[in-house]
């Protein structure tokens, strides 16, 4: 909390708890912090009374490991942030490290394992850009240069792929090493 909220009244937040009930809980005072993961538990900060302003910090944690799913997203940030700012930090320094790691993790996966397979394991594929889809943010297939036409192609230029759009048509290959 960075507010001196010792003034304040009804200060609380409201957490839904699994049995169904609402529990309040008194917001911490300055210079000290709560933890909970608010993208799983329902909460509402409660209006306060006789203070004159409340300001918080939200810090958003995701896995260290790069294989456990990050499921962080910014739908309470996007209406009160710079999204320049906003953007700039959660897709290109967390989303496309994150990805950067996955890649370097199934190369080094497929390295060690013999890459001159007779058959290749598309769903395996298609799981990994499924993920990398997640991670960038929501896609629309009508921008994928794979869908154009209606039609799926076989070998994609990654040059010809929009920043914000990874290509999830099966069996796409790309012809450049970076994909973004």
């Amino acid at each position: 909390m960075l507010s001196d909220c010792s003034e304040m009244i009804s200060a609380e937040t409201a957490i839904r708890t699994p049995s169904g009930n609402i529990r309040k809980i008194r917001g911490p005072s300055m210079g000290t912090a709560v933890i909970m993961q608010g993208h799983y538990i329902e909460h509402q900060a409660l209006k306060a009374i006789g203070g004159l302003e409340r300001i918080s910090m939200v810090t958003p944690f995701r896995p260290r490991e790069p294989s456990v799913r990050d499921e962080l997203v910014m739908t309470g940030s996007q209406a009160i942030s710079n999204r320049s700012e906003l953007y700039h930090g959660f897709i290109y320094e967390c989303r496309l490290e994150l990805l950067e790691e996955r890649t370097a993790s199934e190369n080094k996966r497929r390295a060690e394992t013999n890459r001159y397979q007779a058959s290749i394991q598309y769903s395996r594929y298609d799981c990994i850009l499924e993920r990398a889809g997640f991670l960038l943010g929501r896609y629309s297939l009508g921008t994928c240069p794979c869908s154009r036409n209606g039609i799926g192609l076989d070998l994609i230029d990654a040059r010809e792929i929009p920043y914000h759009c990874l290509c999830l048509m099966k069996r796409c290959l790309f012809t450049t090493e970076s994909w973004i």
